[in-house]
């Protein structure tokens, strides 16, 4: 009954839900009332809903360190004209001004007030603010010097990192009241490079007493800023005590290069590159690409890769480009970066062409051709040329046998075919058989002869072993007989006339063609069809 009490300390869970979740009008006046239930005791509470006030007012700081504080002036919602509220204390040895005007799309103003000497440090003061009808009343106390009061300030990620013109992850910037302390901070930041600042979210932190509270802080840096470390100061302050923290920003990035810069390639012949990712100051993300050729043609093996930092072999295909000089560019993007490196691709080529494709040339003569070779797109080498497919009997002669072919020139050589023999193949021959010695009807006669007598043999019906043997003796006897009569018949005498000479060969046609070799570039010509008669 005197006021006093000794805790014990017994906890007694009465299954309180956190916040009331029921609504209703309970009271008919048209507002709904919250119902608070508590589970374990069975019972519930009613929070009457009242009309809200127009006005707050709170102490920015509190307890006030020194004699300078501030109050803050909230109204419920913007104005949409300019208001005026009236001030006043409690205690006559604070001075504050009588009135603060909030202009119009405002919602809060700040007041200083200061308390004077005689002021009595262990009473609490009051301020009250007045808006029409409606009264808000801040409290509070003046700190003694023994008191230790303030804040303290924390970071839980000294370093962070960003690319340029990128936005770094929240640092983990906190604050912790220290015996009681309640404040407004505002922060800052300094030391960043130029362009950079800092993000703080919200723009200021509210920090109740013997708690603590975070507040989102991230570092905007600004494009083109140079890759590397950045120490800085974030610095948080109420007006009556400030307090500073140690951060570092790293800016990293990465840059993009091909090599070799140009390459020459041959229609339908493929060229290859280096593309190097280079991190810089940290950077490991990876890249996403794409590889535009321009002109339209070749194909780029890079177009829409994802790499990571290091060494990619870059394949440009050129499909049936034709000659012509290519550019195509790398160009990488990531967390907001973007670089691009260039490279050149030219098709050259030359072609080769002979005056004549077809020539008739007899034994023991030739015939000239000119061979030209032309170069394309400022193709340039050492040629050799050489004849295909040249059959014994027939010599090709080069003059010159070889040269240099100037770029977007061309290179002439005379090509003497010389057929100095009739060559084998390709040659059409008419083969002479001689006639049979024995006619036709010779050869007709004795073979039915022969036949009679085998007939008449087996016909014969068989009696004693000698008229068989006498038969078969006399037939052997006739068969000698014949085949001597017939092969004197027509025989190689003198009397028989020689057979008719061979007609004469005919023309023999044969395929050259001219081969052009440079240690880079080999090229074939068309057909020179040589008949020889």
């Amino acid at each position: 009954g005197d006021g006093t009490f000794t805790p014990d300390y017994a906890v007694h869970d009465f299954g309180k839900v956190p916040l009331p979740t029921v609504v209703a009008d309970l009271n008919g006046d048209g507002r709904d009332d919250l119902i608070e239930i508590d589970p374990w005791p069975s019972s519930y509470n009613i929070l009457l809903s009242i009309p809200g006030s127009a006005i707050q007012a709170r102490l920015v700081a509190d307890p006030v360190i020194g004699n300078k504080g501030t109050l803050r002036i909230n109204l419920a919602v913007v104005a949409a004209s300019a208001a005026t509220v009236q001030l006043s204390a409690s205690d006559p040895a604070i001075s504050l001004p009588s009135s603060v005007t909030i202009p119009s799309a405002s919602i809060s103003q700040d007041v200083r007030f200061t308390i004077g000497a005689g002021y009595n440090s262990a009473h609490v003061f009051s301020l009250q603010a007045t808006l029409g009808s409606d009264v808000a009343v801040a409290y509070g106390t003046q700190a003694s010097p023994a008191q230790n009061l303030g804040f303290h300030l924390y970071i839980n990620n000294p370093t962070e990192s960003t690319p340029p013109g990128g936005a770094t992850q929240d640092y983990g910037l906190g604050a912790a009241s220290i015996n009681g302390y309640a404040t407004t901070l505002s922060f800052s930041c300094q030391g960043l490079p130029t362009g950079a600042s800092c993000i703080f979210t919200p723009s200021t932190l509210n920090l109740a007493p013997n708690f603590f509270a975070g507040i989102i802080t991230t570092v905007q840096v600004a494009n083109g800023t140079p890759p590397g470390s950045y120490p800085f100061t974030i610095v948080a302050s109420d007006g009556a005590i400030t307090s500073q923290v140690a951060a570092t920003l790293g800016v990293s990035d990465f840059s993009l290069s091909i090599l070799p810069a140009s390459r020459i390639a041959f229609p339908g012949q493929g060229a290859s590159y280096t593309l190097t990712v280079t991190p810089l100051n940290g950077w490991s993300q990876g890249v996403q690409l794409s590889c535009p050729v321009t002109p339209p043609g070749p194909k780029c093996s890079l177009d829409g890769a994802f790499v990571q930092p290091g060494q990619t072999a870059v394949n440009i295909d050129p499909q049936a480009a034709p000659v012509g000089n290519y550019s195509f560019t790398v160009s990488g993007a990531s967390s907001r970066v973007s670089h691009s490196a260039s490279a050149q691709l030219k098709i050259e080529d030359a072609t080769i062409a002979m005056s004549k494709t077809a020539a008739t040339v007899s034994v023991g003569s030739s015939t000239n051709v000119n061979v030209t070779l032309t170069s394309s797109n400022g193709f340039t080498d050492q040629f050799t040329f050489a004849c295909l497919n040249a059959p014994a009997g027939v010599a090709c002669s080069f003059s010159p046998s070889s040269g240099q072919l100037p770029a977007n020139g061309t290179l002439t050589s005379d090509l003497t075919v010389q057929v100095n023999s009739r060559p084998t193949s390709g040659a059409a021959y008419l083969r002479f058989t001689p006639s049979s010695r024995v006619p036709g009807r010779a050869q007709y006669l004795a073979g039915m002869v022969l036949a009679l007598l085998l007939a008449a043999l087996l016909g014969t019906k068989r009696g004693t072993g000698r008229f068989e043997l006498a038969c078969a003796r006399a037939i052997c006897s006739f068969t000698i007989f014949l085949l001597a009569f017939l092969s004197a018949c027509g025989g190689g005498g003198s009397s028989s006339s020689p057979p008719p000479p061979p007609p004469p060969p005919q023309s023999v046609t044969i395929i050259l063609q001219v081969q052009a070799t440079s240690p880079s570039l080999t090229r074939t010509s068309g057909s020179l069809t040589i008949t020889i008669p």
